[in-house]
């Protein structure tokens, strides 16, 4: 309020000097100025003291301070592709939109394709009534919306539907239970803004250094989760070793059981040889004809099966920049991300990946990882290479794309081996990994550290460097024990569970 009285005073003083132009009046006015900019000087600096002040490295408050600094934007240089050179917004909007509908695209259907989806499926016709909405389900929903998302197309935040009367949350009951009705997702919430965000350590110039970030409209994630608790009774045939996107499954999760298998192949002393592969634009690029064919194993009642049906059909998108937005374009293939149904769709397409009988297979989401393990070298990468085949052929049959480039191979074992053969992805031989290095996964550092007096407990360290699951944390589930419990059970693992506290684990 003082500054605020300071500025009103100096706005006086300048209308009287304009009419005066007296040097007094003048004089005056040069030292509000000057106390103005102090008082708001020394009123910045208090605020951020005061911010920092508040900042606690026990909660969330610290990495969201750093991120704040960290995670600045920056607008979008001028854009080259080739010859072709886009200096206005709403050249590059174009120019994204155009890049971002190649990547909404797979390719043609081959003859084995159609065969596929002329395949009969077993689906048993369920019944068509729906399991209707509430106007108190809504309104949990929207009470566990984040408040400070960004809206859709439509400018409705969820800080609006907040506000809702329970008269307005009636209406929308009925609007919702209207689609089910009638088994359809309404066109507009299908239609999203997107946003091209820069990826770290990519040319600035190009569209191709940039992934979009979709705005949906808030509605549609409200219809989106209704339809979700209708589906969740349904999604049995998601395999074991898919952790993405399933409740009390986190990366953490699938890393101890991948490092457990590791251990188990030292303790034998085996050779454990596995790929990490990595998938190209794998949400982009699922098949609508596919995943519906997929849809249909799951034996959903008529209306959840055409409703989802609708849902993935017809969607369109608009990229923006600033204020300016680019012409409307379709998009043709894969799930949409940053919606509430993508991952799960995800999961349903990929849920018949074939898991081969000499291997173990381990996924989070896209993230794909095959191990196989034995006492000669060349038989586990002759059955990691045979593994890999079959995985590749799978990937090829429902149109998505491994990336061998970003793909890796490493060889986990205590005993010594030279010039081991390599394997092949699409003919394209893949470099071992180096004995001692370690391997990004999940995000994760995976670090094969062995010391002579107790390997086993340290090669635990393979789990992931800074998750904290079941290590010291009194907030581990009771599905994190019967992960250990389904584990490999080496000698390691029986000690520890018999002596936790020894290696100051706490499994509740």
């Amino acid at each position: 309020m003082y500054v605020q009285n300071l500025i009103k005073d100096k706005h006086k003083v300048r209308k009287n000097w304009q009419r005066t132009r007296s040097e007094g009046v003048k004089r005056k006015l040069n030292q509000l100025t000057r106390r103005i900019k102090w008082e708001l000087d020394t009123l910045r600096f208090n605020s951020y003291r005061a911010y920092l002040g508040k900042v606690n490295p026990n909660d969330s408050s610290l990495w969201l301070a750093t991120k704040r600094i960290l995670k600045q934007r920056f607008p979008i240089p001028p854009l080259k592709n080739g010859i072709a050179k886009y200096d206005t917004n709403a050249e590059k909007s174009e120019a994204f939109a155009d890049y971002f509908e190649s990547c909404f695209t797979t390719e043609a259907d081959t003859a084995s394709q159609n065969e596929i989806l002329e395949e009969a499926t077993n689906r048993t016709e369920q019944s068509n009534s729906i399991s209707p909405t509430s106007p108190s389900e809504i309104n949990l929903i929207i009470s566990k919306l984040a408040s400070k998302k960004s809206p859709g197309h439509d400018l409705v935040t969820n800080k609006i539907l907040k506000n809702l009367t329970p008269k307005a949350l009636s209406y929308l009951a009925s609007l919702f239970n209207s689609a089910m009705r009638i088994a359809t997702f309404p066109s507009t919430w299908k239609h999203a803004i997107i946003a091209p965000i820069h990826k770290t350590g990519k040319p600035a110039n190009s569209s191709l250094s940039y992934r979009p970030i979709s705005l949906l409209p808030t509605l549609s994630k409200v219809y989106e989760r209704i339809l979700l608790k209708r589906i969740k009774p349904y999604l049995h045939i998601i395999p074991k070793h898919q952790f993405g996107f399933k409740t009390q499954h986190s990366t953490c999760h699938q890393l101890q059981r991948i490092s457990e298998i590791i251990v188990h192949g030292f303790e034998n002393k085996q050779f454990t040889t596995a790929v990490f592969l990595d998938l190209t634009q794998a949400f982009d690029k699922v098949w609508y004809k596919g995943l519906e064919k997929k849809l249909k194993a799951l034996d959903l009642p008529a209306y959840l099966f055409k409703t989802i049906t609708s849902f993935i059909s017809d969607r369109t998108f608009q990229v923006r920049i600033d204020t300016d937005l680019s012409a409307r374009h379709k998009i043709k293939s894969g799930v949409p991300q940053a919606s509430v149904l993508g991952p799960t769709l995800f999961n349903i397409y990929c849920y018949d990946i074939l898991n081969p009988s000499n291997s173990q297979l381990a996924m989070f989401a896209d993230d794909t990882t095959i191990l196989t393990q034995d006492s000669s070298i060349d038989s586990s990468i002759q059955k990691l290479q045979s593994s890999l085949n079959e995985i590749t052929s799978w990937f090829q049959k429902w149109k998505l794309n491994l990336n061998p480039t970003k793909s890796a191979a490493k060889i986990f074992t205590l005993k010594r081996y030279e010039n081991p053969k390599s394997i092949y992805i699409n003919n394209y031989a893949l470099q071992w990994n180096r004995k001692d290095d370690s391997i990004k996964y999940l995000d994760k550092i995976v670090t094969p550290s062995v010391h002579i007096n107790n390997k086993a407990f340290d090669i635990l360290r393979l789990s992931c460097m800074g998750c904290r699951v079941t290590h010291k944390n009194k907030k581990a589930t009771n599905f994190t024990k019967q992960i250990f419990e389904d584990l490999p059970q080496s000698s390691m693992v029986r000690e520890k569970q018999s002596n936790p506290q020894r290696y100051g684990y706490t499994l509740h």
